[in-house]
C-alpha cells in the first residue's frame, strides 16, 4: 500500500508510482491511496493495481479542517 496526495507528475508521485507498478508486475496486491484520482499520471496506472480514494478523516486533515494532535 501506498499513500499519495494526486497522480500529479511531482519526483515523489513518479517514485512511488513506479514502485507500486513493479510490485504489481511482480505479483504483489498493491493499493494506491489518493487524496485526489485526477492528475495526468493516473492513465499509465489504470488497471495496474487498486486505486482507491482517502476517506473523509484524511481530506478533513490534507485541508486543514482538523488539527494534527
Amino acid at each position: 500500500m501506498t499513500f499519495l496526495h494526486s497522480f500529479q507528475p511531482g519526483g515523489v508521485e513518479r517514485v512511488a508510482l513506479r514502485l507500486a507498478g513493479a510490485w504489481a508486475e511482480a505479483g504483489c496486491a498493491v493499493t494506491a491511496v489518493m487524496g485526489r484520482r485526477d492528475g495526468p499520471l493516473v492513465q499509465a496506472m489504470v488497471g495496474r493495481f487498486t486505486i482507491e480514494r482517502a476517506g473523509e478523516a484524511y481530506l478533513a486533515l490534507r485541508s486543514g479542517l482538523v488539527e494534527a494532535v
